[in-house]
């Protein structure tokens, strides 16, 4: 469980980490469904958008958006027993509740593609949530003094994510072209055991060579981003075109269409580009050699698979995949070396 106090953490906590998933759908809004007795008083059900989780953070009516209680403020003044005045939360935005099952579990349901499992892990998930949601409280102040009131009402927001190790199988430095989609893809399809499904974004390239290293052995869609014009003016040279859409294409095989999403290897783009300066233009953090650019991006992607342990599964993706049976020190990556 995690407390979140500040709306700014709760901006970018549902942007950076409920963008992760296969959860990410079209238009770039995150989905999740509604849970509680609180969502049911505010006649909140179904899917649950960026816009009203944040409305809710920001003690607005998701869809009125009309103030839910007096007081706003977020932070205040306290004294604590040294006499130190600290700044501290007025409220907390809302908490945070990760479960998990057993990665046996995960194995089954989705190599095994047993929805039975997936449906009773649903049900398995809502019995806990249920049971804390009678121990919900709120604040009561009357006569300068607080007292707690249990409420047994919350307005909660279920998510759903699929993605278990977040191993990164290869990579590959190249220019855009035919010859380094196909190294990209072969040297894909030698690590991987069991058919998969493949989302790409529109690169031409990647159609003839999933074609000619997967055949039929792969479930194929591709996601075209409708782009509109792009920024102008000297400050915004380097911003991106916005967004006007997506399109989905089924190319070979039956992908599912829910999971047809490109934002889990979007979101990696930016983990490595914060992890490492150089790929940031209009710095001297910025690869000059291809040779030297070619072993930072390696040093980067084993240090992250094997020595850096991930925030959401508690180990390293190595760890989690089952390659690993612990965490890689420095020493012993740079032991693999010649």
């Amino acid at each position: 469980m995690k407390a979140q106090t500040s709306l700014r953490n709760a901006e970018s906590y549902f942007r950076e980490h409920l963008g992760v998933g296969d959860y990410y759908m079209e238009g770039r809004s995150v989905s999740g469904q509604w849970f509680g007795e609180g969502a049911k008083e505010l006649k909140l059900s179904g899917v649950t958008t960026e816009k009203d989780f944040l409305n809710l953070c920001h003690n607005l009516h998701p869809q009125t958006e009309e103030q839910l209680t007096p007081r706003t403020n977020t932070k205040r003044n306290t004294v604590d027993k040294n006499g130190n005045v600290r700044e501290s939360a007025n409220r907390r935005v809302f908490y945070d509740f990760t479960l998990s099952p057993p990665k046996s579990v995960s194995i089954a349901a989705f190599v095994g593609n047993d929805k039975r499992i997936i449906e009773a892990h649903d049900e398995a998930v809502t019995v806990p949530m249920r049971h804390l949601q009678t121990y919900a409280a709120t604040r009561v102040r009357k006569q300068n003094q607080y007292s707690q009131r249990t409420t047994g009402n919350v307005v909660g927001a279920v998510f759903a994510m699929d993605a278990d190790t977040k191993l990164i199988p290869c990579w590959y430095i190249g220019t855009r072209d035919a010859g380094s989609a196909y190294h990209f893809i072969h040297d894909l399809k030698a690590r991987l055991a069991t058919r998969v499904q493949l989302t790409t974004d529109g690169h031409r390239p990647y159609l003839h060579a999933v074609e000619e290293v997967f055949g039929a052995d792969v479930d194929f869609a591709q996601l075209v981003k409708i782009y509109g014009n792009a920024p102008e003016g000297g400050e915004v040279r380097y911003s991106p075109a916005q967004c006007m859409g997506a399109r989905r294409a089924v190319i070979s095989g039956k992908p599912e269409y829910a999971h047809v999403s490109t934002s889990m290897v979007e979101r990696q783009n930016l983990t490595m580009r914060m992890s490492m300066r150089r790929f940031t233009r209009l710095t001297n953090g910025f690869s000059k050699k291809v040779e030297n650019h070619e072993h930072s991006v390696a040093i980067h992607y084993m240090h992250y698979n094997f020595g850096r342990i991930h925030q959401t599964l508690r180990v390293t993706p190595a760890m989690e995949a089952g390659i690993a049976d612990h965490v890689w020190s420095l020493e012993e990556i740079v032991g693999l070396l010649p």
